[in-house]
């Protein structure tokens, strides 16, 4: 009786210890598939700083290129206006 008793016993911790196992496995695969996924967001994150600097610098480039093209159309009107005062000068 009291063997029967300790083999049930047994039997009862050797399911617990394989549900263990299952669960260790289970945990173990998700902090795998959790340490994927933190370096593809880590290479996600280095990727978008890249780009984030360059569109930075194309930014900056676009800014110095519109001042320049701004300044040469402020020349532009002032010699088509002063062209327009001479021409007027010489009409009369």
């Amino acid at each position: 009786m009291e063997l029967n008793s300790a083999a049930a016993q047994i039997e009862k911790q050797k399911a617990s210890i394989l549900d263990l196992m299952r669960k260790l496995a289970a945990i173990g695969s998700r902090l795998g598939a959790i340490e994927i996924e933190r370096k593809n967001v880590a290479s996600q994150q280095s990727r978008l700083q890249q780009r984030r600097s360059q569109v930075s610098q194309e930014l900056d480039g676009l800014r110095q290129a519109s001042e320049e093209l701004t300044a040469k159309l402020k020349d532009i009107a002032e010699t088509i206006a002063r062209q327009q005062t001479e021409l007027e000068g010489k009409r009369h």
